[in-house]
């Protein structure tokens, strides 16, 4: 399995996230700015088997565009004493279309159906990124009992694009060895369910969807 992170144009999120719907891919939103532009842009993080990565890729070619805009090589002019003060000409520049990374998932599960709480398998002491994607209604009782765990974790408010509901992505960098004891905390927090999705996509809805990655060592700078 693959985690799939887009990013891409706002003007081209709503199209792709319902071409993503159409084909029964889920994705979560995340509200971003660009470094280049400083403009806001989306990023979409999409799990999917390694089989559905070229039908995938393929939709966000054809529903991501580049586009050329004009930008001020030097949008903030300085002017010193004794210096003459300098405008530059706007230039041409090509933007949009999409950055795609690809990280390969170790464990992958879905919680708050009523069922346990499938083995990770993973053992030691290696350091891995849980990625937990919480609903709304799940998110003040899923993070305090993470804290009174003692988990760390980093939380990023985001959008499902299936239900277009407010959720919370949750970062945790944990060993390796801690992985099925941090998914257990998760589901007994989050409110069990039994009613499916709309019909429109066919799919049910969870509580949490949760991807677990290697991480390289840890080292704190400085």
């Amino acid at each position: 399995m693959k985690l799939v992170v887009a990013i891409v144009q706002s003007a081209d999120s709503g199209r792709l996230t319902e071409a993503l719907v159409s084909k029964g891919f889920r994705s979560t939103r995340l509200s971003t700015v660009g470094g280049f532009l400083d403009e806001p842009n989306v990023t979409m993080l999409i799990g999917t088997e390694d089989e559905q990565v070229p039908a995938l890729l393929d939709l966000i070619r054809h529903n991501c565009h580049a586009r050329r805009r004009y930008m001020n090589a030097a949008p903030m002019s300085v002017e010193s004493v004794g210096m003459p003060m300098v405008t530059a000409a706007p230039i041409e520049v090509e933007v949009g279309g999409a950055a795609v990374f690809m990280m390969p998932v170790r464990h992958f599960t879905r919680l708050g159906r009523s069922c346990q709480v499938e083995p990770s398998g993973l053992s030691g002491e290696q350091g891995v990124l849980m990625l937990a994607v919480v609903t709304v209604d799940d998110i003040p009782a899923v993070t305090a009992s993470l804290i009174k765990a003692n988990y760390r974790f980093t939380r990023i408010n985001s959008i499902g694009s299936f239900l277009r509901k407010g959720n919370a992505t949750l970062l945790l960098g944990i060993k390796a060895s801690r992985v099925d004891e941090a998914l257990q905390v998760i589901d007994t927090a989050c409110r069990q369910r039994t009613a499916p999705a709309p019909v429109k996509a066919g799919l049910p809805s969870y509580s949490v969807t949760a991807f677990v990655m290697d991480l390289v060592p840890y080292q704190r700078p400085g």
